[in-house]
């Protein structure tokens, strides 16, 4: 299982797995988790993270770094369980969230553990457990009769820890008969409100909740701390009237307490519990601890002594465990189950399983391919010398539609509207057989397009030019050719750009001329150009926040006719493609890039539109959209992925109609 955890709750949780046998791999920050410095009582280090990190390895991730996110997602695709306690909204914004896993990994046991739960008023607070014990009253009736006070260890971390565990234990039983993982999510409120049902229904039913009684019990009577003569305290507790009669016979020697009306059943003596209260102190204060507790024995009667830590340390009771640690062999006190002396794995130190498991996995991450492969340049060239392909088609409303739909548009597209920029890519969209299909989804090479022998293709670059725009109902002829191949080596192996031209005439009228450049990759690196920002990153004057999802690649793929697995299949763009996740298209990005423009000069023509696409950008993450104005009718525009670097640079020409 993989955690990614700090404090207590999901810590505890994941501690519970690791003492059941299951691999846990604690993600931390560069810093660690935080719990590692809430003290240094424990030979230097914290109690809190001794207690609950045992038999873990320690995994330092920076998850801003797309590297190390790529290889997280990699480990997370062979755990069966996935553990985050991540600041509201965190695991979201880093496309670790519960629903994106799940879709990606259906037998993944995902469990996000919040303050608040993932809905309500309180979701997206911060959350501790001081402040959930406050927010669920538990505060209000604990403490003295004269001010409430605090639960004295992290109760409600450690409900919620428990409550984790014992759901996760229950997914993993119903996967063994499903075979579907599940997404379970717990709080700490929540936790902390179901064990207050007992107050609640006080308040609900009786009118007031329990007051604060000190060592006392609200509702029993008698059941707390009794000081005996010598000064030794003793915590007795009845449970029923036939108790309390033993109590009186026995204990205190006093039958007739039992048989007055004040004291004869539970109700009476909790409401005359500083009566009762008064004579039983009485009595004991005759005996001392040792004499009390023995007739407390005789009598059968429940009773503990209210011990100090200092001698809850050195209770005979107590089992232990032998725990290694960074600064040595330290004792635990052994959780049930466990035998005295048993010696467990260690605490680990920040980091210390970092480079194993990073050497592990490597293999999770993008594929290499070993060596060149040999291509026949010369062969792939005479395609240039192929007549251009010509195909007719009238455009109909229902594509433009469509996408209009698909962005959110509620504008009306019928016969005579202008086509938006760009929107051309929605006609002409290719029907090939099945049978003619490649492995990727791909039109099997070597028909239209030159038989290039890389692995992966993708639209890197374009150059759209309109001399008018279309319009729905007109008849439309496109002619397409490959006019260019050129291989070069760069940084991610052999590459061979292949630039198509495609040309849209309305009867003999030239609307649109474009090029587009398609390039053809050697191995599944994926990793982009590493160009600067810089300007990009601040001077803009509009932006705008895109979050793809595979509902929305997806449809993009239908209307476009595009039949890459990148885009829709995501065990395919994951494990083959080695790809972060689904593949936002190109053309959409530009197509959104365009969209900008328009939003911000409805009045003018795009004469010009280019792009190049220099970073993948997937659907783990969201993205944004920028745009500059600059002299001379240009425009300027750049999408940014979610670590601010650039994915794709395009530039708009606009003029006034």
């Amino acid at each position: 299982m993989v955690s990614i955890e700090q404090a207590v709750a999901a810590p505890l949780c994941s501690l519970k797995l690791a003492d059941a046998g299951a691999r846990v791999i604690k993600v931390e920050r560069g810093e660690g988790d935080f719990a590692r410095d809430y003290d240094s009582v424990v030979k230097g280090q914290s109690a809190y993270f001794v207690w609950l990190n045992r038999g873990k390895e320690s995994l330092v991730l920076n998850l801003k770094d797309i590297a190390d996110r790529d290889l997280l997602i990699g480990i997370i695709s062979g755990a069966d369980i996935f553990i985050q306690n991540l600041a509201p909204g965190a695991a979201e914004r880093l496309g670790l969230g519960s629903e994106y896993l799940r879709n990606r990994f259906p037998q993944l046991v995902s469990c996000d553990i919040s303050g608040y739960g993932n809905s309500g008023p309180y979701r997206d607070m911060k959350a501790y457990d001081l402040l959930i014990q406050c927010e669920t009253g538990l505060a209000s009736i604990t403490g003295s009769p004269d001010e409430p006070g605090r639960v004295g260890v992290s109760i409600c971390d450690i409900a919620c820890g428990m409550n984790a565990y014992s759901r996760i234990l229950e997914a993993l039983h119903e996967r063994r008969r499903t075979g579907k993982g599940s997404a379970i999510q717990v709080s700490l409120f929540d936790s902390l409100a179901d064990w207050m049902n007992v107050p609640y229904l006080h308040q609900v039913y009786g009118g007031r909740a329990p007051e604060r009684v000190g060592i006392r019990h609200p509702s029993i009577v008698p059941y707390g701390v009794y000081r005996a003569g010598d000064g030794g305290k003793v915590v007795i507790g009845i449970q029923n009237d036939r108790e309390f009669q033993r109590f009186c016979d026995i204990v205190c020697e006093r039958p007739e307490l039992a048989a007055d009306e004040r004291f004869t059943q539970n109700n009476d003596r909790v409401a005359n519990r500083q009566k009762l209260d008064a004579e039983i102190g009485a009595v004991v204060r005759k005996m001392t601890k040792q004499e009390l507790v023995e007739r407390l024995g005789r009598a059968s009667i429940a009773y503990g002594s209210l011990n100090s830590v200092e001698e809850f340390s050195r209770h005979p009771q107590l089992e232990f465990l032998t725990v290694d640690t960074a600064s040595g062999t330290i004792s635990l006190i052994a959780p049930p189950g466990h035998s005295q002396g048993e010696a467990v794995a260690r605490v680990p130190s920040l980091g210390e399983h970092s480079d194993r498991i990073r050497a592990e996995f490597a293999g999770a991450g993008p594929a290499d391919t070993d060596g060149e492969i040999e291509i026949d340049l010369a062969h792939i060239e005479k395609w240039i010398e192929n007549p251009p392909v010509t195909r007719l088609e009238t455009l109909g409303s229902r594509p433009a539609s469509g996408l209009s739909a698909m962005l959110g548009q509620s504008d009306v597209l019928k016969t005579g509207v202008a086509l938006p920029p760009l929107w051309h890519w929605l006609y002409f969209t290719p029907s090939p057989l099945s049978s003619e299909l490649g492995p990727d989804g791909h039109p099997k090479r070597g028909g239209f397009l030159p038989p290039v022998p890389l692995s992966r293709r993708m639209w890197a670059a374009g150059k759209v030019r309109f001399a008018r725009p279309l319009f729905l109902g007109e008849s439309v002829k496109k002619q397409s050719r490959i006019e260019g191949v050129k291989s070069k080596r760069g940084k991610v192996g052999q590459l061979v750009f292949v630039t198509v031209g495609h040309k849209y005439f309305v009867n003999d009228e030239l609307r649109i001329d474009e090029k587009q450049t398609l390039v053809y990759v050697e191995n599944n690196s994926g990793s982009g150009r590493s160009e600067k920002t810089g300007a990009y990153a601040e001077k803009y004057d509009w932006v705008r926040r895109i979050q793809p999802d595979p509902v929305m690649l997806f449809r993009y793929s239908a209307l476009t006719g595009n039949t890459h697995r990148i885009h829709y299949d995501r065990d395919y763009a994951v494990k083959k493609e080695g790809l972060a996740g689904l593949l936002v298209h190109a053309p959409l990005t530009a197509t959104l890039l365009a969209g900008l423009v328009l939003d911000h000069f409805p009045a003018s023509n795009m004469t010009e539109f280019r792009f190049r696409a220099l970073r993948p950008l997937a659907d783990t993450h969201p993205f944004s959209i920028h745009g500059r104005n600059e002299d001379n009718g240009i425009v300027a525009l750049w999408a940014l992925n979610a670590d601010g670097q650039l994915a794709v640079e395009a530039s708009a020409r606009v003029a006034p109609q």
